[in-house]
């Protein structure tokens, strides 16, 4: 009949998508022709929205630009349905290392009827509504689509926040003396990061400071927190060594005659062959000293104090005194008793310390320098020949 034959091509049936998009299709692509549109409710209307859940019917006339002004027309009934709303939920803040737990909810699902099918983006099974994973990066977009019963289909995405856990280390001696205070402090190894810090017995706090009493080896534990509430995800544990302090006397004579010296001698109970001796003592004002194991005084006139200290490879020392006194020189005195005394009789002599008022002197009798007898008395057969 020579009439143009007008025809439907790819209609939407989603909404959001405008009829303008689909365009009537002629037999004669190449005859030039005009178009006219309506549906069941405007009339020239070309750009056109449907409505969810109304059934709409629309048409359109085709007309050549011909003399003869022939003409086609095609009708399309269309129906647009709801695309279900998607809503991921779970997303919040986590620690590095934890597992995110997402679920995918369709919150119109009155207008949006499932079943649904489900699709993520890192997910290697599909269909399910919610995953666990944990993030491999900071910022990790995570997307998915649900499609609902119609066919329509709903996306929602997140981004992942993954915070950091602490980075820090312990500084400070690990080997002190029995008696030091041990210092340690944990610092962050990330520039500003601000944590907070528990070490073991519930001391809270970047700095622990405890007199070690006690030789030993002991371990100190501390865990970090950051602002973000991130625990560190093993306690720092620092081993230090409490070295025992060398334990010494002086051994020596107290007392010496005035204006003698005598040889003190340093002896330690521990760490034997490790330990460098350094003496000290006061004289005339003037502080002196000297380093050996064995140290002689100089001549006591009056009581002196000698201090030692000794000290380790590792640095820990060990302190005595000592005081030397002088005693003066006994002022000895010979009488004799009995006397006088017949050629061959006995006579006794008596020796006696004008100091000693405590009886205290040891007394040697001696005869042309031979000694012959101790004590206070001598007794002696005399003749003109005794001395």
């Amino acid at each position: 009949d020579g009439r143009k034959r007008a025809k439907w091509s790819n209609f939407p049936a989603k909404p959001g998508r405008k009829t303008t998009t689909r365009t009537p299709m002629t037999a004669n692509a190449n005859q030039e022709v005009s178009y006219l549109w309506d549906d069941d409710q405007h009339s020239n209307t070309q750009f056109i929205s449907p409505e969810v859940d109304v059934t709409r019917t629309y048409k359109v006339t085709v007309a050549d630009k011909t003399s003869l002004g022939c003409t086609s027309s095609a009708t399309k009934t269309v129906v647009a349905k709801k695309l279900p709303k998607v809503t991921i939920t779970g997303n919040a803040p986590i620690c590095d290392g934890e597992t995110m737990n997402l679920k995918a909810e369709v919150t119109n699902s009155a207008e949006a009827a499932g079943p649904y099918v489900y699709k993520w983006s890192t997910a290697t099974t599909d269909n399910i509504s919610s995953i666990s994973f944990v993030p491999t990066t900071q910022g990790q977009q995570v997307s998915v689509e649900v499609e609902s019963s119609n066919g329509c289909i709903g996306k929602d995405d997140v981004v992942i926040d993954v915070l950091d856990r602490p980075s820090f280390q312990i500084v400070g001696s690990k080997r002190i003396c029995q008696g030091d205070i041990l210092h340690l402090e944990a610092k962050s190894i990330i520039p500003d990061a601000e944590y907070t810090y528990t070490w073991k017995k519930s001391i809270v706090g970047a700095v622990l400071e405890q007199q070690m009493l006690d030789p030993g080896e002991f371990d100190f534990e501390v865990t970090a927190v950051t602002k973000g509430q991130c625990p560190s995800v093993n306690e720092e544990v620092v081993h230090v060594t409490v070295v025992e302090n060398p334990r010494m006397s002086i051994v020596g004579e107290s007392t010496v005659c005035y204006g003698a010296s005598t040889t003190l001698n340093a002896q330690a109970e521990t760490h034997v062959t490790q330990v460098n001796y350094v003496w000290e003592y006061t004289e005339n004002g003037e502080t002196k000293s000297s380093l050996s194991e064995n140290f002689t005084t100089p001549a006591i006139n009056a009581p002196l104090t000698i201090s030692v200290t000794g000290t380790d490879v590792d640095q820990c020392k060990a302190y005595a005194t000592f005081t030397v006194s002088p005693v003066e020189a006994p002022r000895l005195e010979i009488e004799p008793i009995g006397l006088p005394v017949c050629d061959n009789g006995e006579v006794t002599l008596q020796g006696a310390n004008a100091l000693d008022n405590t009886n205290s002197t040891h007394y040697e009798w001696s005869v042309a320098g031979t000694k012959v007898q101790e004590g206070a008395l001598y007794t002696k057969t005399y003749n003109k020949t005794f001395k």
